[in-house]
This record gives structure tokens, sequence and C-alpha cells, in this order.
């Protein structure tokens, strides 16, 4: 009978001990499934951010893509005004 009490108490406090631990790392992993979900807002607002940079640059890369298109064109009118002063003999020194 004295050996059934001190089996039972050691099995009673191993599930104390047992217990403890569960909830310990059960609030560890809360804890660390709270820092995920803030880590995974920070994300989503970062992703979010890099879109609205993404279609600015895209508009960006559009604009430089027709200012460079007029400057050719500009480019090609003075081309065409240098040849044309060219052909005449007091323009030349």
């Amino acid at each position: 009978m004295r050996r059934d009490i001190i089996l039972g108490t050691a099995l009673l406090v191993a599930g104390y001990l047992i217990l403890t631990r569960v909830d310990r790392t059960i609030a560890c992993i809360a804890m660390a499934n709270a820092e995920l979900v803030k880590a995974n807002a920070q994300l989503t607002v970062a992703n979010n951010h890099f879109e609205e940079l993404h279609v600015k640059l895209e508009h960006t890369s559009r604009k430089l893509d027709e200012t460079n298109a007029n400057l050719a064109l500009t480019n090609d009118k003075f081309v065409a005004i240098d040849q044309m002063f060219q052909k005449f003999p007091w323009w030349k020194r």
C-alpha cells in the first residue's frame, strides 16, 4: 500500500511537471505566433508599398521613354537645320 502511495505521488508530481512544461511550451508558441502575425502584417504593408513603387516606376519609365523620343526628334530637327545651313556658302567660313 505504501508503495502505491509513493508511486501515485511520483506520478502526480511527474504529471504536474509535464503539464507545467506543456503550458510553458504553449505560451511560447502563442507568443511566437503573435510575433509572426505582426511580422506578416508588416510584410503585407511593405509588399503594398512595393506594388505602389512598381506602378510609379512604370509610369516614370513611360515618361522617360516619351522624353527620349522627343529628344530624338529634336536632335533630328537640329541635324536637318544644320544640314540646311551647310548648303549656303555664306554660312561656311
